[in-house]
């Protein structure tokens, strides 16, 4: 990975760690969300559809951003096939739940929430970052040749 490709993606996973960290703290203290863009984050962060599990969504954001910076850590690390693949695997998954929760707020809520669409901007941007990194040729190493 180029200097700026690393660059841009911590940049982004920084984003959507701060902003999920940020729903995380309202939650845990209790309190309301400042929406700056649309008035909808209070609304969506109190539906049925914001725990899975009984846990709360921000916690999943947290722990998607911190498994993809350190994925994406040892993806510039040791740049081979294995980090890629990994890397590219949770940012789909990240990448589908991110359009099942924009889908609610959207058709189900009826009301969108500014920080849930900049973590969904992030895993989208995540996501495409990954495609053309797995897309580029790596080396191959020697144990990837044994096995």
């Amino acid at each position: 990975m180029t200097l700026k490709v690393k660059i841009f993606a911590f940049g982004v996973i920084i984003v959507g760690l701060l902003d999920s960290f940020y729903l995380f703290y309202k939650y845990i203290n209790a309190n309301p969300i400042d929406c700056f863009l649309f008035d909808g984050c209070n609304t969506i962060a109190q539906s049925p559809y914001s725990h899975v599990f009984g846990i709360p969504l921000p916690t999943f954001g947290v722990l998607f951003y911190v498994v993809m910076f350190l994925l994406v850590f040892f993806l510039t690390r040791y740049e081979n096939i294995l980090w890629k693949r990994l890397a590219l695997l949770a940012s789909v998954i990240g990448f589908i739940f991110s359009l099942y929760f924009v889908y609610l707020q959207g058709f189900v809520i009826q009301a969108f929430c500014i920080y849930c669409l900049i973590s969904a901007i992030a895993s989208t941007l995540i996501l495409c970052l990954l495609i053309f990194v797995n897309n580029k040729k790596t080396e191959i190493t020697d144990y990837e040749r044994k096995y």
